[in-house]
């Protein structure tokens, strides 16, 4: 192409062009090749965001091309004693992992921009700052209102302590010197996350609770619960509930449970349900979602988003991308969703699918650690008896990505099946 021409292409065809960029550094180089070309990359930035990284241990990898992308952590930081437990635009939340051999009094969560080498130490949290209590303490996720270096921005963090297995949050706004514990909060936290500039909180039992962004100005908080908020439940359908998670889709705030069928020789499916209230009484409500509307779902214990597609990309509208970074959990998939999976043994590890069943996946290769340059093979077609890329720094979990369509002719229209 002409150099002179490239200068005046139309807007729609730049546009079109981007769409088809999926790796950051495509479109770095977008960006910088002249203004116009730089106005159209802010302009459609919110509109075709490129495909999250796999926080893996001491790199990322990008879900467009499998290509390596190393983190730089700043000196002290231990690359194998740290996993991923969050993250919001460039910043991702680090925090020790747990090791239950070795209880640990005090933890202080870093927050990271691997791109400006930018860093927000946050107080030191200790068991006694929550109900929870005991000698040790775990950083179980990290939320995050805004960039942590902003004005206003506002952290909250689910965490659990050694007395109980209760999951509680602690709050901290930027300027403080200290967390706390909203008063209103739950103590059975299932997930938690900020819509609208408000944190909403889900417990165990689907009763959603709200804080509105005034309440972190003063220490304590006050949390404001909501009119009792109840998923109707299917007591007729016998299910192992496994995960629950809160995430923003369009606008809409999306509610997405993980349930077990049939016992450790199961299946898993997932239902979404997005808050709605209704017109007649003015109650809230959890209402099931049966389209994407051009969005695909990134689930996973760490971090849950939805994204937009362009139709160019990898993952296509309605799809769910699945992370199981869930401990000591049956994973079992299949592609056909009218033909259970036949095994003769129990599958309790991801890496234990049979490749037939396993729709996408990125494997791991090398150390766990900083050292060696191999790049991961791509999306591979046989998976069995290799261990999958780890999600988290130094984390143990296995990792499996399955891209499945979320609504299809054969599903009830709620559900979608692992």
């Amino acid at each position: 192409m002409d150099e002179h021409l490239a200068y005046h292409l139309p807007d729609l065809a730049l546009e079109i062009v981007l769409s088809h960029l999926q790796s950051l550094a495509d479109r770095a180089s977008f960006r910088g090749v002249c203004r116009q070309w730089a106005a159209v990359w802010r302009d459609q930035w919110p509109r075709t965001p490129p495909m999250p990284w796999l926080a893996a241990p001491g790199h990322c990898v990008d879900l467009s091309d499998a290509s390596v992308h190393r983190v730089p952590l700043p000196s002290g930081v231990d690359v194998d004693g740290i996993v991923c437990c969050g993250s919001l635009g460039n910043w991702i939340a680090l925090t020790p992992k747990r090791r239950r051999w070795r209880p640990r009094h005090q933890v202080r969560p870093l927050l990271l921009n691997p791109f400006s080498g930018a860093s927000v130490q946050l107080p030191i949290l200790t068991p006694a700052a929550f109900r929870g209590g005991g000698d040790d303490i775990n950083v179980e996720k990290i939320v995050m209102s805004s960039a942590p270096d902003s004005d206003g921005c506002v952290v909250a963090a689910i965490v659990m302590g050694s007395y109980s297995s209760t999951r509680e949050i602690v709050i901290w706004r930027r300027g403080q010197e200290s967390c706390s514990a909203p008063a209103a909060a739950p103590s059975n936290v299932a997930d938690a996350v900020f819509h609208g500039g408000d944190l909403y909180v889900v417990d165990k039992c689907s009763q959603l609770y709200v804080f509105p962004n005034h309440v972190f100005s003063s220490d304590g908080g006050g949390g404001q619960e909501l009119h009792p908020v109840r998923l109707e439940m299917d007591l007729t359908r016998t299910s192992r509930f496994v995960a629950r998670v809160l995430l923003e889709c369009d606008g809409r705030l999306l509610m997405a449970d993980r349930h077990r069928h049939g016992g450790d020789a199961g299946y898993h499916e997932y239902r979404v349900y997005a808050l709605e209230r209704d017109a007649s009484c003015g109650d809230w409500r959890w209402s099931p979602v049966t389209r994407l509307d051009g969005h695909v779902l990134f689930l996973g214990a760490g971090c849950c988003r939805a994204l937009p597609v362009t139709g160019r990309d990898r993952v296509k509208d309605g799809n769910v991308v699945f992370l199981d970074d869930s401990a000591e959990i049956t994973a079992v998939v299949t592609v056909d969703d009218r033909k259970p999976l036949e095994r003769s043994a129990l599958i309790r590890r991801s890496m234990d699918v049979p490749a037939s069943n396993v729709l996408d996946t990125f494997r791991r290769r090398g150390g766990g650690g900083g050292g060696g340059a191999d790049r991961p093979a791509p999306p591979a077609a046989c998976m069995a008896g290799r261990r999958n890329q780890c999600f988290g720094f130094g984390g143990l979990q296995d990792l499996i990505v399955l891209l499945k369509s979320f609504v299809s002719l054969q599903e009830d229209g709620y559900t979608h099946r692992q």
